[in-house]
């Protein structure tokens, strides 16, 4: 157990560590947004909810809504964060990313 216990401590003191944590988080996360709007967007339950046929060219205007969103957000919050600085500019971009995946 002290094992265990010495090893959290370890993790909590050592940055390199958090980072490399963190990052290997994001990076097998990437692209869950995207594949999920992809799965979505064909799922035929959801089309027949929204009264949108399979072949209807609003799907692919919802496509591209969403990464017309994802550019204008990345240089949006990239002067952002060069105004304010890394850390409110991180912690605004998640508070808008749990706003819109909350809706």
């Amino acid at each position: 157990m002290s094992f265990m216990t010495s090893r959290l401590k370890s993790f909590w003191s050592d940055k390199r560590q958090q980072v490399v944590l963190f990052s290997s988080t994001a990076i097998a996360l990437y692209g869950y947004d995207q594949g999920m709007m992809s799965l979505i967007n064909t799922n035929q339950d959801y089309l027949s909810t929204m009264g949108i046929s399979e072949k209807d060219p609003l799907v692919g205007v919802i496509v591209s809504v969403y990464y017309l969103g994802c550019a204008v957000g990345a240089v949006f919050f990239s002067w952002f964060a060069d105004k304010y600085g890394r850390k409110p500019g991180i912690f605004v971009c998640l508070a808008t990313a749990s706003l819109g995946n909350l809706i």
